[in-house]
């Protein structure tokens, strides 16, 4: 089950704390204005986290993922996404992309991923294609097609 949090509980905060790929982002600004938090469970346990920042551009550095003053909002940021059972980070995908689709009627789903051999694999084996890749920040975008729900 995919449930959305867009405020902080004390088991949040500290599972948002040991977040392995952007740990730098404080747990309270990763529910802030756009974004939420996306946790799926499993047997009554997370099974896997995503953030995601609702936005109009693609950013290439985490600053950008807080910039004020964009109103409308037609691309998903999944900016940092972990798993905590084998195979819940794919299901993760497989099940947000429809529900954010569906609920913010999106255009895009992009990423700011690390340019690490796991954050490519994991991405263009979920389906990801590279959209850009900011060489001199030490980022890649990956776009994820979005189907007709």
């Amino acid at each position: 089950m995919l449930i959305e949090y867009r405020h902080i509980e004390p088991w949040l905060e500290k599972l948002l704390l040991e977040d392995p790929v952007r740990p730098s982002i404080k747990p309270i600004e990763r529910v802030s204005r756009n974004h939420s938090v996306f946790v799926l469970w499993k047997d009554d346990k997370p099974a896997s986290i995503c953030c995601a920042a609702l936005l109009d551009y693609v950013p290439a550095i985490e600053e950008e993922l807080f910039e004020e003053g964009h109103e409308h909002f037609d691309h998903a940021c999944l900016y940092t996404i972990w798993s905590l059972s084998k195979g819940s980070g794919r299901l993760m995908i497989q099940t947000l992309l429809p529900y954010l689709r569906k609920k913010y009627h999106i255009e895009r789903v992009i990423t700011l991923s690390p340019t690490t051999e796991m954050a490519k694999n994991f991405h263009l084996s979920n389906g990801a294609v590279v959209y850009r890749i900011n060489e001199d920040v030490d980022t890649v975008n990956y776009e994820y097609e979005l189907y007709d729900i």
